[in-house]
């Protein structure tokens, strides 16, 4: 399958170049700095116009990230399980002259997922880019506290409904191969150990060999 494959760790690297430093890649087009321009408003531009599909994105990095991409003219679809923050994230970007379409959805349910990849692409004419984000620090506890349920939650939101959203963004990436960007942490090194967080760790190093 055509495109560029990244895990996010620390920072969030799209096609490999930190957007910290202010740098984005898009295929083979690559965006020195940050335009502070607002887009155009109006009609969706779908022969110029990049898409990003973000979940997790109305809180944390995926919020972050989607506002630092809309600032570059990207049109942002958000999906989220918080519709109170996904509104108010929507009216942030809508404020400062970005392009949004929102979603409340539950990353892990396939047939909702499905749906959001398609309207999305039916409404931006193409996906460039999806920011697999979405997911929970669950219950932090000792192993022989855990719940065989707290557990699976844990995994369920972060590898299973990683794996759901990249699936089904799969059909409409091969048309352009573009980006999936995808979110580890800190937690899946041995240097980097926390006590009680064994299900969040587990989880995050899953993502780590994803690819």
């Amino acid at each position: 399958m055509p495109g560029v494959w990244r895990r996010l760790f620390s920072f969030l690297y799209i096609d490999g170049a930190s957007c910290s430093a202010g740098t984005l890649w898009w295929g083979n087009e690559k965006k020195q700095g940050i335009n502070k321009k607002s887009p155009t408003k109006g009609a969706i531009n779908i022969k110029t116009k990049k898409t990003a599909v973000t979940t997790g994105g109305a809180s944390g990095i995926g919020k972050a990230a989607a506002l630092r991409l809309a600032a570059d003219g990207v049109l942002i679809s958000l999906v989220d399980l918080n519709a109170e923050r996904l509104s108010t994230e929507a009216e942030e970007i809508r404020l400062a002259g970005g392009e949004v379409l929102v979603f409340h959805e539950d990353i892990t349910n396939e047939q909702g997922m499905a749906c959001v990849m398609q309207k999305t692409a039916e409404e931006a004419g193409s996906i460039d880019c999806v920011f697999a984000n979405g997911g929970i620090l669950g219950t932090v506890s000792p192993i022989e506290h855990f719940t065989k349920e707290n557990w699976a939650k844990t995994i369920e939101n972060n590898v299973v409904g990683t794996f759901v959203a990249v699936k089904s963004d799969i059909p409409y990436m091969k048309e352009r191969g573009e980006s999936i960007v995808l979110t580890s942490s800190v937690s899946s090194s041995r240097q980097f150990a926390q006590e009680g967080f064994s299900a969040y760790s587990t989880s995050k190093t899953a993502l780590c060999r994803f690819f």
